[in-house]
């Protein structure tokens, strides 16, 4: 009850000005520790165990044995898909119905969990482009973003995942998880990355 007392005292003391300061402080203070609790509430989330988040193991088992790629690094699964796997032609844009399969089955994973996140994320090779395409596609940053916006309006359109849960990102030639120097590392290079999280409950 003391504290109440003195505080209203205190704010009796000071004149209009300094009240509507320290009305304006404490707003902006209060608005700064909603977006920290926001803030930690998805690291919660993205840190946990995964004890509660079963769509990694859903995902593991559903791509088991095919050379679609599921890992989880604090607490985001990552399926990664060759882009030989999605398009016969890596500059066509149009599935291969293997494609369709899989997309087919991750849109079912993805809509048995409504409450995750996704970023589709493109990457390429540093292969230069053919000539009569770079008109099309001016870069490879730009043709790494065909990639995953094929995916992503694929996975929508198709198979009735939620736009709203998407990002699309573009990363080009610059972050390999292969040398370029070999065939082999040039095909891993060219892919689709679909980063799935929780996100916190509102």
């Amino acid at each position: 009850m003391i504290r109440p007392i003195l505080a209203f005292i205190f704010l009796a003391a000071c004149g209009a000005g300094k009240i509507s300061n320290l009305e304006d402080q404490l707003e902006a203070e209060v608005i700064a520790l909603n977006q920290t609790v926001k803030q930690l509430k998805i690291e919660a989330a993205n840190c946990s165990d995964g004890s509660s988040d079963t769509i990694y193991s859903d995902l593991t088992q559903i791509f088991k044995g095919t050379e679609i790629g599921v890992t989880r690094d604090r607490g985001v699964t990552l399926i990664t898909i060759p882009v030989s796997h999605l398009f016969a032609d890596a500059y066509s844009l149009r599935f291969r119905e293997e494609a369709q399969m899989s997309l087919d089955l991750l849109a079912t994973a993805l809509n048995l969990h409504p409450r995750h996140g996704i970023i589709v994320e493109g990457h390429t090779n540093d292969r230069l482009l053919p000539t009569n395409l770079v008109r099309r596609f001016g870069s490879h940053l730009d043709l790494s973003f065909q990639y995953a916006a094929a995916v992503m309006q694929q996975l929508s359109e198709d198979y009735d995942v939620d736009e709203n849960r998407f990002t699309v990102a573009a990363r080009g030639m610059w972050d390999p998880v292969a040398s370029n120097d070999i065939t082999s590392g040039q095909d891993r290079n060219q892919r689709v990355a679909v980063h799935i999280f929780r996100t916190p409950d509102p």
